[in-house]
């Protein structure tokens, strides 16, 4: 193993760790070749490691390591190459466009009529729902002009949430680590009508944060069921995927509730079984306080 050092005016905690794998990529990316070329010549590469590795602890005629799936093998070869390749973009040694980059992930396919885990085809539409309802938080938007997304919750004042936060390749990066977790409502025609970021999954807390929601609003009592619907269903799929006790939204006392959540936030919670759990008043006693509901999965 050896470093590949940071580009000039990085920082030195870019440096990258290099193993033979990254080693091959780096090579081949210096080279120029095309990204197709490259996804070809990095799966045979894998492929002839990972024989290399089982005839390493072959014993006797009965190899260590079972053969696998070809289709579950060639989609790790892949997200392999994705994370390989992101890692040199973001050191700049790596020019394929983000979208270029994206093409390596296994797609997905939206379920209709239910809520599930935001699949990588739906990322774009998922960044520009959010971006919708930000645009209405800010009043960017005419109200009157028939359906649209408004925000039913963010986290932070939704007017104020940077747009280049919800940028789809900063949504991937967080969805793909997990640090905040993007469900997707799909309706009867395969469109997006609601979306939820939930945080804290990978450390599988004591309650998980939702982060942002919002819903496609024709009227308020179709965005109040549309919501309310995703929610449990949203409720249900946390229960049997994660470890985490509760739900929670949250937020400052001081915030006018218009700019963190919608008039129908209330109502819907409330029928959902979110009680509030705390009030924790501001140390510095300005009157401001953390106010939470939870709904608790199990």
């Amino acid at each position: 193993m050896h470093v590949i050092q940071p580009q000039a005016g990085r920082m030195k905690h870019d440096c990258l760790i290099v193993n033979d794998t990254v080693q091959f990529v780096y090579d081949q990316v210096a080279r120029g070749v095309g990204l197709e070329e490259l996804v070809a010549t990095y799966a045979e590469h894998a492929r002839v490691s990972r024989r290399e590795a089982t005839a390493a602890v072959t014993n006797g005629d009965r190899p260590a390591v079972s053969a696998s799936d070809p289709h579950s093998e060639e989609e790790r070869i892949r997200f392999d190459l994705y994370r390989t390749l992101l890692a040199l973009r973001d050191r700049d040694i790596c020019e394929y466009p983000f979208d270029d980059l994206v093409s390596l992930l296994p797609p997905g396919r939206p379920i209709k009529g239910t809520t599930q885990v935001m699949p990588v085809c739906l990322l774009h539409r998922t960044a520009a729902v959010i971006l919708e309802s930000l645009d209405h938080a800010s009043r960017q938007l005419n109200e009157q002009g028939g359906p649209h997304f408004e925000v039913f919750y963010s986290f932070m004042v939704a007017a104020r949430l940077n747009r280049l936060y919800f940028d789809p390749e900063q949504i991937l990066r967080r969805h793909l680590d997990q640090n905040e977790v993007y469900f997707v409502a799909v309706d009867a025609a395969g469109e997006i009508e609601a979306v939820t970021a939930v945080q804290g999954l990978p450390q599988q807390p004591a309650t998980l944060r939702v982060f942002f929601a919002g819903a496609r609003c024709d009227t308020t009592e179709a965005f109040e069921e549309r919501m309310g619907i995703h929610l449990a269903r949203l409720s249900g799929l946390l229960q049997v995927t994660a470890l985490s006790a509760k739900l929670r939204f949250q937020w400052n006392s001081a915030a006018d509730p218009a700019e963190t959540r919608h008039e129908a936030f209330d109502r819907v919670i409330a029928e959902l079984g979110f009680r509030r759990s705390f009030v924790l008043h501001d140390e510095f006693a300005d009157g401001d306080a953390l106010v939470a509901f939870d709904r608790t999965l199990f």
